[in-house]
């Protein structure tokens, strides 16, 4: 490998048409594009971009490019990867502090071109977003034509004007299974994920503890189709004032479009029987210290919708999902047998008062 280290040329590595490995190299304090892939399909394995904070990306995917990114770093970026009307596969990466105020997607932006009508099919797979900031998508935002496939991700501490950990902006498709949305934050609404795109499918996935100040500290829906199945979303919030007389929007805001919702656990839902819901604590085993593993006592072991997921799928840990015949509800699989019998840790005691 190399290090690429202070360049200012309009692309320091630019792919066109070929499609090379680029390995075990480090892209540092470049102040523009470190690499461009134009109709190329390189692969970019266990590399690290650090510091490249004052160009607009570190990887830009162009015209149709379709590379392989594994094993690789971004931190302290701009955005970190572009993809304009591209299809990369990003899998076991880490983005980590990467920001772009007021812009979009400062991890990922799925970007697509509003001329050209092919759908765009990015995969985001086992990768991990923590503490970047955005404006529209703290961590990804995904654009008209674009339609990526996010698995087995987790994204914690994020933060952004609207949708702290993703943004599909309108025109966009997207589908969204064994993931964890944590402690993001959003200045006004989404604190997990904001939808105004054509559908959104999330499965088995759990959104918990996140912040927005105005509505939907979970999902904002602004429009087009929103399924949630077999999920779990608790103890999300939204701070304000601004929409208070609204009811039940602190996990859901299904402000436009239509929201279904079945197999899943949703904090202050009251229409939850009818859809095999529930509105019972999940029971996570030490949400304090961000583990949002279930519990053998959890009411959300095996009661999960056994056609969500294909056989043979994992959680979040990578454990089989299908330890029971049933599967559980959220990010994450027991692997135990559940025990429906809640231990008593402490008996009431009189008390007085003088």
């Amino acid at each position: 490998g190399f290090t690429l280290r202070g360049s200012s040329d309009y692309a320091a590595v630019f792919v066109r048409g070929v499609n090379p490995t680029i390995r075990n190299c480090t892209f540092t304090n470049n102040s523009d594009t470190c690499i461009q892939n134009w109709s190329a399909s390189p692969t970019i394995d266990d590399c690290v971009f650090v510091n490249n904070t004052f160009g607009i990306q570190n990887l830009w995917d162009t015209n149709g490019s379709c590379p392989l990114v594994i094993n690789c770093l971004f931190t302290n970026n701009t955005i970190a990867i572009d993809n304009n009307s591209s299809a990369p596969t990003v899998s076991n990466c880490v983005f980590v502090a990467n920001h772009m105020e007021g812009g979009y997607g400062s991890a990922i932006n799925n970007g697509g071109n509003t001329a050209v009508t092919n759908v765009f099919t990015p995969i985001i797979a086992w990768c991990e977003f923590r503490d970047n900031i955005g404006g529209w998508g703290g961590a990804i935002y995904n654009a008209a034509n674009a339609a990526p496939a996010i698995s087995h991700c987790s994204f914690t501490g994020n933060s952004s004007y609207y949708g702290a950990a993703v943004y599909n902006d309108a025109g966009s498709r997207a589908a969204i299974t064994n993931c964890l949305f944590a402690s993001n934050t959003a200045k006004y609404r989404g604190g997990g994920i904001v939808h105004k795109g054509l559908s959104l499918t999330v499965i088995n996935s759990t959104l918990a503890d996140n912040v927005a100040s105005l509505s939907a500290g979970g999902i904002r829906n602004e429009g087009g189709n929103l399924e949630l199945r077999n999920d779990i979303l608790w103890r999300n919030s939204f701070t304000g004032t601004w929409e208070a007389s609204r009811t039940n929007v602190d996990q859901i805001d299904d402000y436009a479009g239509t929201a279904q919702i079945t197999y899943s656990i949703v904090e202050g839902m009251t229409f939850a029987p009818a859809s095999s819901n529930l509105c019972l604590n999940p029971l996570f085993r030490d949400p304090q210290a961000g583990d949002y593993r279930l519990t053998e006592h959890s009411p959300a072991l095996n009661v999960g919708d056994f056609g969500a997921i294909p056989w043979g799928d994992t959680d979040l840990d990578g454990q089989t999902r299908f330890y029971w015949t049933i599967p559980d509800l959220g990010a994450y699989e027991f692997q135990d047998s559940p025990s429906y019998v809640l231990p008593i840790l402490a008996l009431p005691r009189s008390a007085g008062v003088c």
